[in-house]
């Protein structure tokens, strides 16, 4: 069933995020083509720890520049959409509104708007795990 792009917009602003429109911008990957790259977890973080999810993603993304100037990327949470244009807000990020079902438990990718690194979550069995390319290390 196809996900109702109100809701994936409502679940980014519900996370804090300014959003955009959705774009499909030329030469860059889609967001189906992006969620099919995850290899190893970078991070994992245990369920009992994942107050600490949204602020280690944040790191990461930041790091490794798939936030971008003014806080800009690009947000997929569903995968059958097209990439949501975003930018991090003036409010607290609420990692677990990143989901299409409400459960709490996010899953997204995230790409920086020229195509140069992304950033993932996924909710799995215990962890929540995080993915990044390129990688860079991230103190915390």
């Amino acid at each position: 069933m196809p996900v109702d792009p109100a809701l994936i917009r409502d679940a980014a602003a519900d996370a804090g995020l300014v959003v955009g429109e959705f774009s499909a911008p030329a030469g860059l990957p889609g967001p189906r083509e992006m969620w099919k790259r995850f290899g190893e977890p970078l991070i994992r973080i245990p369920d009992e720890r994942f107050d600490e999810v949204g602020e280690a993603w944040l790191r990461l993304a930041t790091a490794n520049g798939t936030i971008g100037a003014g806080g800009r990327f690009l947000l997929s949470i569903d995968g059958g959409l097209p990439w949501l244009e975003v930018r991090t807000g003036d409010v607290p990020f609420r990692i677990d509104r990143l989901c299409d079902d409400g459960a709490g438990d996010p899953e997204f990718v995230a790409m920086a708007v020229d195509g140069s690194a992304w950033c993932a979550v996924t909710t799995e069995e215990y962890d929540t795990w995080l993915f990044a390319e390129p990688v860079v290390p991230v103190a915390g």
